[in-house]
């Protein structure tokens, strides 16, 4: 996909309950939390799609896809239209982009669920480091 596309959906509330992973620095550092420091293993992460949900009546549901949501965002519309400032971010989808490996991995983090299975791969220690130290997952 060229550009940024929005769906809505209606979802029931979210399961709070459960310990999840924290998706609010994609809010507060954009795409600073995209860019692992010490872990040169990695060379490129790519936000892909973003959800988030707000609590009331009608449990709405937004979510955001392009093959690149900080750089449509940065190309289309000011970088502070792309994450509304209300509504809780509740998963985010990642391409993720190895040293050695001409094929990207993609991941979903959720914040009602566990951090995610990863790949058993070599580069699974390098997503690990880098969910921890973008404060994404524990």
């Amino acid at each position: 996909m060229a550009s940024g596309q929005r769906e809505n959906h209606a979802q029931a509330s979210v399961d709070s309950g459960r310990s999840g992973c924290n998706l609010d620095p994609l809010r507060a550092d954009g795409p600073g939390s995209l860019r692992p420091s010490d872990i040169p293993e990695i060379l490129k992460i790519r936000l892909l799609e973003v959800e988030i949900s707000w609590e009331g009546t009608f449990h709405r549901v937004e979510v955001l896809k392009a093959d690149d949501l900080f750089e449509c965002a940065r190309a289309e519309t000011p970088l502070s239209s792309l994450l509304p400032r209300t509504g809780r971010i509740t998963r985010a989808v990642f391409a993720v982009q190895f040293s050695d490996s001409p094929h990207a991995v993609t991941i979903q983090v959720s914040a009602s669920e566990p951090p995610p299975a990863l790949p058993a791969s070599s580069d699974t220690e390098f997503l690990r480091r880098w969910l921890t130290q973008s404060g994404f997952c524990k």
